[in-house]
This record gives structure tokens, sequence and C-alpha cells, in this order.
């Protein structure tokens, strides 16, 4: 995991010469080239917090942004994680495992069982229980011998569903007498929250890493330009991707700060998702 530095920066708003807010650093963060790649923070806001200030620096300034205001929401707002899935590969005593894998994102997993009939089971342990709408997702294997040959492959990938609370197992076998291990991708195709009061505009592909701010009901994407995410005290989730999938260097500024754009009180940053 990327070690996230918290280095104090003043920056100096635009509403007036003398007023000012504290502007906290997430440190260098670097997105990988895998595929659905997605980097996830939680930023902790108290005090007397009225929004959060957020900016990426990473791409060219002169990108018009993407942003989506979103109207005000009158209920009580949900903040935790969005909805994801956790799986468990076994045969055996063996054992591999992936978490976290959250919408709009993939990861692969093994384990070197050899011949026989393995276990994969899936559950919804941390999701965002308010969303209620069933989660999405394809399994594709692969049976390979020792060498790395594909022996065995699924045919085809359907999508399953899988709703909160719930846990499915799905057998999978290698029969082939050189098999030696499991490969297994698991894809969650469940679509990025967009809840009532919170709609999301999606850029064309293009170079420039993706953010979506989320807080509650309020959801806010950008490519690079400054963004005030009005939800008060609590946690706001930031999601970073890119939309073809390329490597690159990044880091965000943040403040919490009060109606008057003053600070709040210092937020606290955490490393959810790290790809």
């Amino acid at each position: 995991m990327k070690k996230i530095a918290q280095n104090t920066l003043f920056s100096l708003l635009a509403l007036s010469a003398v007023e000012c807010a504290f502007a906290l650093d997430s440190g260098a963060q670097k997105l990988t080239t895998a595929i659905g790649a997605t980097d996830y923070f939680k930023i902790n806001c108290s005090g007397d917090t009225d929004h959060l200030n957020f900016k990426l620096l990473a791409n060219a300034q002169t990108q018009t942004p993407v942003v989506t205001e979103t109207k005000p929401d009158t209920t009580t707002p949900t903040e935790e994680l969005p909805q994801l899935l956790n799986a468990k590969l076994t045969k055996g005593k063996l054992n591999a495992n992936i978490s976290k894998l959250v919408a709009g994102t993939s990861k692969e997993m093994s384990l070197k069982g050899g011949l026989g009939t393995y276990s994969l089971s899936l559950d919804t342990v941390g999701t965002n229980l308010a969303l209620k709408k069933s989660q999405t997702y394809t399994i594709a294997h692969e049976c390979l011998s020792s060498t790395g040959k594909v022996l065995s492959k699924s045919i085809s990938t359907p999508n399953y569903t899988l709703a909160n609370g719930k846990t499915r197992t799905f057998k999978i076998s290698c029969a082939k007498k050189d098999s030696s291990s499991l490969k297994v991708k698991i894809t969650n195709k469940t679509a990025v929250i967009v809840t009532k009061s919170a709609a999301q505009v999606i850029s064309e592909p293009s170079g420039d890493l993706a953010v979506q701010v989320i807080k509650g009901a309020t959801a806010l994407n950008t490519i690079g330009d400054v963004l005030d995410v009005k939800g008060g005290n609590g946690n706001y989730f930031v999601m970073v991707n890119s939309p073809i999938n390329a490597a690159k260097d990044y880091r965000f500024e943040y403040s919490c700060l009060n109606a008057s754009n003053k600070d709040a009180k210092t937020a606290v940053i955490e490393v959810l998702q790290d790809q």
C-alpha cells in the first residue's frame, strides 16, 4: 500500500485576501494499468464542516471538467462503503482470497491445488446495506498445468446476481490429470452508485484520470477541476480510475471547510483500496 503523506499546505481561497484554509495533500499516488483498476479513499470531516473542497493534481488544467451538480438531499445520508464483493477460493486446506471488489472493477486470484474440484464462495460483507439493488458479476476460470498451459477454461461468462447479506458458492472442476492450479477472474459489473438525488456523467475515454467524490446521496465527478461537495460532517469517499486503464501518477488536495470557507477540522484520510 502506498504511504499516505499528509503534508499540510496553505492554499488561499478566492473569497477574500485575508481568509485562508488548510489544504491537506494525499501524497504521491499511482494507478496501475490493470483493467478496472480503482483507488478508493475515505476522508472523514468533523467539527462544523459544511463541505469538502477537493482538487485533483494530475490532469492538464486546460481540460474541461466533467461535473454533475446534485440537488440537496433532505434525508439522512448513508455514509458507508459502496456495494462490494468478497471472494474465497478453497480446495482442501488451501485457500486464496480477494476482498472489496467494488462496482466496475475486476480482480484475479489463483490456487495451486492440483487435480479435482475447487470451491468459490462470494459474499457482500462490508457493503453498503442501504443500497438494496443486487450486485451483478461474472466469473471466468482457467485450469492450468504446472508450466502455465491452459488445460480447460470457462466457455461463457454469464451474469450472476447477489443480494446484500447473501453468500453464493460455486464448484469448479479441473479434471485433467496434469492440472496444477486454478485461476479465477471475477468482474463486479454493478453500476457505480447513482442514488435518488445524484446523477453521474461519464466522460468520453481519454488519457485523463477520472475522479468521483461521494457523500451520501451526492456524487460529483471531475477530470481535474476543483470540487465542493456539500455534505456536512462525516465520511466522504473518493474513487480514482482511468477510462483507458493507463498507469498514471497523481495526488490530490482536500479541505474540510465550514459555511464561511474556513477550516472546520483537520480531515483524516484512509486508503480503502490501492491498485
